[in-house]
């Protein structure tokens, strides 16, 4: 700490190589008027209010709100969390907020009325993608591209595309696609507890271990695998450790001919008793996962760690 104020001047003098000239920028500085430069601030803060509001009223004919795809999400992307898009310029999350802050605070009250709309569909659009977000990042999916309730709740929901609702869309639209995000997350939450309650094997994973898992075994069976032991012993295996630390090369294929008889049973199923456009996306999900339950199930079983000793 410095002890006095020469102290001071001389450790702001060692600040630059040349202590005379820094003298005279100092001194510079404090004879500036302090006004000018208050009215300079307030000048380029009316400007950028201008620039804000007029880009505002842009968003209100051709605007276009952008939520990020689960992808994205998992991914970690935040600049694509939420963006308002308008002809070829682009806000993210925090632009959106800083635009419409800086409005609120130096625009009138007329000017403020034709924005209200975009300004109450942010708040809105931010409870949408929060509850996107802890959907996904909880592990659910959404997985028909074209189920019937997401066109009617505010367009394609489905995880590949990114949400899009228009600006000139009715604030009920926005209030039907945040009460569907939200109403997917409490059935998902009570899904969950109902799936680990039921199949114990899938307590060792968390969901997205699950789908990873389902991916796998989806992939090792498609025709164009050309090296199932060697992949199946590679991307399954250690997963399935984890339930038996025991488990043989045997095991994994065995696991695998269940998945893939599960499934043929599984599609012969939907297809003689329902339309596919009649899958509930939600319940598929909890489906896909319950079948893995199933197929790991007698790994469980066999393991040592799972038996009850009786005294």
């Amino acid at each position: 700490p410095l002890e006095d104020m020469t102290s001071l001047a001389k450790a702001i003098l060692k600040l630059h190589s040349n202590g005379q000239e820094f003298v005279k920028m100092i001194k510079k500085c404090c004879d500036t008027d302090l006004n000018t430069i208050s009215t300079l601030v307030k000048e380029a803060d009316k400007l950028r209010t201008e620039e804000s509001l007029k880009q505002l009223k842009n968003a209100m004919a051709f605007g276009e709100w952008q939520f990020a795809s689960c992808e994205d999400i998992l991914k970690g992307k935040k600049e694509k969390q939420l963006n308002l898009k308008t002809n070829d310029i682009v806000w993210s999350y925090e632009e959106i907020g800083e635009n419409i802050d800086r409005v609120l605070l130096g625009a009138g009250k007329e000017e403020l009325k034709e924005i209200e709309t975009v300004i109450q569909q942010f708040e809105k659009c931010k409870e949408i993608s929060s509850y996107r977000i802890k959907f996904w990042k909880k592990g659910g999916r959404i997985d028909i591209e074209n189920d019937i309730e997401n066109d009617e709740k505010g367009g394609n929901q489905n995880d590949d595309k990114p949400l899009k609702l228009p600006v000139r869309s009715q604030m009920d639209e926005f209030e039907a696609c945040k009460e569907c995000w939200k109403r997917r997350l409490i059935q998902w939450k009570k899904q969950c507890l109902k799936l680990r309650e039921k199949y114990p094997a899938l307590n060792y994973f968390c969901f997205h271990e699950i789908h990873y898992l389902i991916h796998q075994f989806n992939t090792l069976l498609s025709p164009s695998c050309h090296n199932r032991p060697f992949q199946a012993f590679k991307s399954i295996k250690s997963f399935l450790q984890k339930i038996n630390c025991q488990i043989t090369d045997q095991d994994v294929d065995k696991v695998l001919q269940e998945w893939q008889d599960l499934k043929a049973l599984t599609n012969s199923k939907i297809w003689k008793s329902r339309n596919v456009l009649d899958v509930d996306s939600d319940e598929d999900c909890e489906e896909h996962i319950a079948d893995v339950g199933t197929v790991l199930h007698s790994v469980w079983h066999a393991s040592k760690h799972n038996c009850v000793i009786e005294n």
